[in-house]
Formats: C-alpha cells, sequence, structure tokens
C-alpha cells in the first residue's frame, strides 16, 4: 500500500541508527549510542543560490552525464536502521530520506513501488515483506511499515533501486542496506508490564502530576487550581481537595504549568514551588511568567519569588521546574519564536535574553534578600541582567526552544526533551559584539540568515551538572537567539559532506555554534515529547529502575509511553528504547508522568478524552504473572 503525505504529521519514533556516509550511494553501521548514531540532517526544499551560482559551468557541461554520473543520483543521506545494526526491534519502520543537496527535488511518487523499493530476508529476494510504504513529499523520505512483526534474530535487506527517480527524471543511486533483528518486538525489557485504569474523580486537564511529601498525589490545573487525593494501597485516590491558592493570590485565572515540592518541604511542613503565566493561548501579552512558592498545610500561603519572565504570543510560557542536586530551582522557560527570528505565526514577537532556555534560580539567595519578587524583565523597558555571575537567576542551558519538562538523572545530568521548531521560520543573521550567556561577545564567524525551513525533529537534550567548583557549564543546544549572540542552527553546514545536525540550506562553511551540544536522542518530527521521569522502583527485579518514561502529547507518539536507557556516560544506548510495553499504550495526548516510589506505581495525565489520570501498576507487583 502506498500513501502520499504532503505533511508529515504522523512520523513515528526513530529507533536506532541513522546511516550517513561522504558517498551518499552506500550506508555505514555509525555504532550503538545514539550520540553518534543520529546524525540526522534538516532537509530544506529549494535549490540553494550558492551552489548554483557558483558552479553554474559546471552543471551545463555535466548535465548531459547525469544519467551516469551518480554526482546526478537521487542519493539516500539517511537510512534507518543503520546498516550492519543488529538487535533491531522486529516492530521497527524502515526510512531512507534524499540528500537534498545533489537533487534541490523530491520523489517521482509514481516511482515508489513494491518492485523498486523492498524489504526481505537476507538470501529470499523472492520473499518480499509486506509493508505499508509511504512517501513523505515534504521531507522527501520513504517509510516502510510491515504488516506484521519481522523474524527473531533474522537478518534483513533493505534495497532501493536506481528505477526510483525525482521529480526531474534523476535516478537513485542503487541503495542495498542489511540489518539483523532481536527476539524482542519493542526492546529489552520482556517481563516488564503494567495494568491501567482510570482514576475516578480525577476528571479535567492536569499539566503537572507530582506525589507530595506527605504521600498524597497532586496536580496541577491547566486553569491554575490545584487538587490533590489521597494514594490508598491499591493505588487509587480519594477524598479531593481543592486548592484554590493561585486563583485567590492572583484575583483570577492563571495557566498553572509547573509544580514541584521543595527539597526540605516534610509532611508536616509543605512547601511547593510553581510556574504560571497568563492564562490564554492566542495574541497573549508578553512577560507575564511568575515563580511562586506556596507553603501551608493546605498551600495556602502564597509569594512571588520571580516575576516578569517571558511568554510567547502563544503557547510556549515558563514551564516546569524542577530542583537539582545543588539545591537550585531549574525552570524551563519557552522561546517565543520558530526558528529564532521573528516570523508573523509567532506574531513578530522576538526571542528574549531568557526566552528558550532552562534557567537556574537560586532560591536562597532569593529567601535572604529583600525585595521580592525577582523583576526578570530584561527588555521592553526591563534592567534585569542575567549575565551577572553574583545574578541570582541565569541562564544554564541556552537554546533549548520549546522543553515541557525536564528530570534530573541519578547520574547526574539533566535530561531534556524538546519540541522542534514549526515549519517556515527563519534564523537570525549574525551580529558581532553581542554578549553571550556567559559574557563573552561574539566575535564571528559570520552567519547568514536562512529561511522556509521544515518541521524539525523533536528530540532529546542531555544537560551537564555544574562544574566542580561550583560555575555553569554553558552548552547552546541549537535552537537561535539573537540578543544571546546564538546564530546557527543546530549543526549548520561545515563541510560539502554530511554533517552531524547539519542544516543544508546554510552555505558549505557555515559552522555549528563554538558551544552547540547536540542532542542523545531523536524521536522524530511531530511526536511533542512532554513529561520526563527516571523510574526509581525495585519491580520487576530492577529491570526498569534507572530508565527514563517520556510521555508525547502530538502525532502517533502520543498514544503510548517511550522507555530509554541512558548509559554510563549518560547517552542513550542504541537499539535498547522500548515502545509498547503492556500498559503504556493507548493514552489520549499523554501530558506528564510521575511516579510513587514507595510502589512504582505511575500516575500519567492526558488532555484528551475528557482528561483524567490514568493509574498504571507494575503486574509483578501485584501478584500477577
Amino acid at each position: 500500500m502506498l500513501k502520499v503525505k504532503k505533511r508529515s504529521l504522523a512520523v513515528s519514533f526513530t529507533r536506532g541508527g541513522w546511516a550517513e556516509t561522504d558517498d551518499p550511494s552506500t550506508s555505514s553501521d555509525l555504532g550503538e549510542n545514539h550520540d553518534q548514531a543520529l546524525r540526522w540532517r534538516r532537509t530544506i526544499s529549494g535549490k540553494a543560490a550558492w551552489w548554483f551560482a557558483g558552479l553554474a559551468l559546471f552543471a551545463v557541461l555535466a548535465a548531459a552525464a547525469v544519467a551516469t554520473t551518480q554526482w546526478h543520483h537521487v542519493a539516500f543521506s539517511l537510512v534507518a536502521p543503520a546498516n550492519g545494526s543488529v538487535g533491531v526491534n522486529r516492530d521497527i519502520e524502515i526510512e531512507a530520506r534524499i540528500h537534498h543537496r545533489w537533487t534541490g527535488e523530491g520523489l517521482d511518487v509514481g516511482s515508489v513501488n513494491s518492485s523498486n523499493v523492498r524489504l526481505y530476508p537476507a538470501g529470499q529476494p523472492a520473499s518480499v515483506v509486506e509493508v505499508d510504504m509511504l512517501v513523505d513529499e515534504e521531507e522527501s523520505a520513504i517509510r516502510l511499515r510491515p504488516h506484521r512483526l519481522l523474524a527473531a534474530n533474522t537478518p534483513y535487506v533493505f534495497e532501493v533501486t536506481d528505477d526510483v527517480v525525482d521529480q526531474s527524471e534523476r535516478a537513485a543511486a542503487f541503495h542495498r542496506s542489511t540489518f539483523r533483528t532481536g527476539s524482542l518486538p519493542t526492546g529489552a525489557l520482556p517481563n516488564v508490564a503494567f495494568s491501567k485504569e482510570r482514576l475516578s474523580g480525577t476528571d479535567g486537564q492536569h499539566t503537572t502530576l507530582t506525589v507530595g511529601p506527605d504521600g498524597k498525589l497532586y496536580a496541577a490545573g491547566i486553569n491554575g487550581m490545584i487538587r490533590r487525593w489521597t494514594i490508598d494501597g491499591d493505588g487509587t485516590v480519594r477524598d479531593t481537595e481543592a486548592i484554590p491558592t493561585l486563583w485567590l493570590h492572583e484575583g483570577m485565572m492563571r495557566l498553572l504549568i509547573g509544580l514541584t515540592f521543595d527539597p526540605s518541604s516534610t509532611a508536616d511542613s509543605l512547601i511547593a514551588w510553581v510556574s504560571h503565566t497568563t492564562s490564554g493561548y492566542e495574541d497573549m501579552p508578553d512577560w507575564g511568567g511568575k515563580i511562586t512558592r506556596l507553603s501551608g498545610p493546605n498551600l495556602e500561603n502564597a509569594e512571588d519569588y520571580v516575576a516578569q519572565l517571558p511568554r510567547s504570543t502563544r503557547d510556549h510560557v515558563t514551564n516546569s521546574l524542577v530542583f537539582g542536586p545543588d539545591g537550585a530551582l531549574y525552570v524551563l522557560q519557552g522561546g517565543n519564536t520558530s526558528i529564532g527570528d521573528v516570523d508573523a505565526d509567532w506574531g513578530n514577537r522576538p526571542e528574549r535574553m531568557l526566552s528558550a532556555a532552562v534557567l537556574r534560580v537560586d532560591v536562597d539567595a532569593l529567601a535572604s534578600g529583600t525585595e521580592r519578587p525577582l523583576d526578570a524583565k530584561t527588555e521592553d523597558g526591563g534592567t534585569y541582567d542575567p549575565l551577572d555571575p553574583t545574578a541570582p537567576l541565569r541562564i544554564y542551558a541556552s537554546g533549548i526552544r520549546n522543553a515541557y519538562d525536564a528530570v534530573w538523572h541519578s547520574n547526574g545530568y539533566l535530561y531534556v526533551p524538546n519540541n522542534g521548531g514549526a515549519k517556515g521560520g527563519r534564523t537570525p543573521e549574525a551580529v558581532g559584539g553581542t554578549l553571550r550567556p556567559d559574557g563573552r561577545p561574539y566575535v564571528g564567524p559570520s552567519v547568514p540568515s536562512i529561511s522556509n525551513i521544515l518541521v524539525e525533529d523533536d528530540v532529546l537534550y542531555r544537560v551537564p551538572p555544574m562544574s566542580e567548583d561550583g560555575q555553569i557549564r554553558y552548552r547552546y543546544y541549537g535552537h537561535p537567539n539573537p540578543i544571546r549572540g546564538e546564530y546557527v542552527l543546530d549543526g549548520g553546514n561545515p563541510t560539502a559532506g554530511l554533517d552531524r545536525g547539519e542544516v543544508d540550506l546554510y552555505p558549505v562553511g557555515v559552522e555549528p555554534d563554538e558551544d552547540w551540544e547536540g542532542f542523545v536522542y531523536n524521536f522524530g518530527t511531530h511526536t511533542s515529547p512532554t513529561g520526563v521521569i527516571e523510574y526509581h522502583g525495585d519491580a520487576f527485579n530492577g529491570a526498569l529502575s534507572g530508565h527514563l518514561i517520556i510521555a508525547f502529547y502530538g502525532g502517533r507518539a502520543s498514544g503510548n509511553l517511550i522507555v530509554l536507557r541512558p548509559d554510563s556516560d549518560g547517552g542513550i544506548v542504541a537499539w535498547d528504547d522500548v515502545l509498547g510495553i503492556p500498559g503504556l499504550t493507548g493514552f489520549d495526548n499523554a501530558l506528564d508522568i510521575t511516579e510513587d516510589v514507595r510502589t512504582g506505581f505511575l500516575y500519567v495525565s492526558q488532555m484528551g478524552d475528557g482528561g483524567g489520570i490514568m493509574l498504571l501498576r507494575p503486574i509483578e507487583a501485584m501478584g500477577q504473572e
């Protein structure tokens, strides 16, 4: 079955390595770690003016040789799973993307068929696997989804013949790669399963869930109301209590996103911190973000600690917050633009000094000060300077476009799932002398503005802890912000070959930002990762302990939670991502997740199907087999 998509609105997870080589007709095994293997590139439609202006004469002379010269072939630069991969999940989706620099044209849909694109067991070319074949014209990608699980521990061949052509009838460079499946359909956790039930009395849309030091379940409401419930031994909840403190404090509804308890909080002395902003999603005023401290047996006392944080005209706001191992509060501040420069879809509102970043708030310094709340307004008449090394609120990690949630893992790293840029945005042109978050002026190189960028992938970032001497290890993660002297989108385009994180609308020679860190896992487009936790329970003989569990709000991913395992260096182990664990599927726009570490029970909020909270119990913990 062949399906054509004008927009990639339903893209599955990219599970496994991408194959990239300087010779676009071949694939290579990029190893086991996603930090190395996921060397994706942005697929930008259209012909780059610099290329044709510089090589116009060559193009004329070479035109006659198109049919025989591989230079002009359709080159599949990205192929997953990578050639030589082993232990591949049996429900894998196979994908190949065009190398746009060679062609500048999308695929001819009519040439993509079961005769020209095939998957079969090695040595059995006549036993072609039945698949749904999708052609994504926007991304110029071919995706194969097998109708049933692939055979276990079996080598397979993925083949694209030169009968596949682009819209200018350039032939594909023949591609053949092999991979071997593992024994499992969805990863390396065969005995992990959860039961799932909707909790009565929890209807509504809850932005954040957490279990308090009093052992009760707390939920932040999208309208600013907090609710809590007593948790019974079987994980169900009762005795709903409403906590309207924020309403009473503000005198109006607020868009409440983050809720976390202070490390010093106890069952008898509750202290919680919330992040919130002006309520609404379209044409909203700027500078509405706040961080407020709540305390008391019913969290009835409220005091604003930070005010006038930026917000976008739409739904990118002051998001979740989490305490770090150093006792500071880390706040996720959404960006104001699609790709860094102003654009009409985002109300032509520019990025701010504090937008699109992870912020570090020294709450002890604020508590000991005499003036609260801290006025964090940096532009439009604001004077706050987060570049001052003594400032209580500073930029900790920069260039993170819109992260909803984050978790400090026991390995010491902060993991931040990020939502990539929307279609059609543009990047800023470099301006010398602009101060960067570490206080240094931008001194080059020259970076041009680019526009008409396609949808970015959603990815996972790994952010390092503070240095041993208590200093911020400044890192940039790829979303430009001209106010901070950050101009290069992702990895730029440093060489004529294929580069990690390449954006091929840039002319060759644009180096990545000197502080660019990249990502450790690629979720694909339109997945919208949101809530994330590290699982601590000892269920399943500890098989799930230390794994990341991530919820997804959008696309095909929204019905599932994905499980990832960090390795000893904090990277994500290739081929060890797990999707489809019993009980971790079938949600309707899952938004947040939390664990009751006393039992290993999980609680998931979902925004669709009436909202509400789902209870997930480890089946092992219930005495079931």
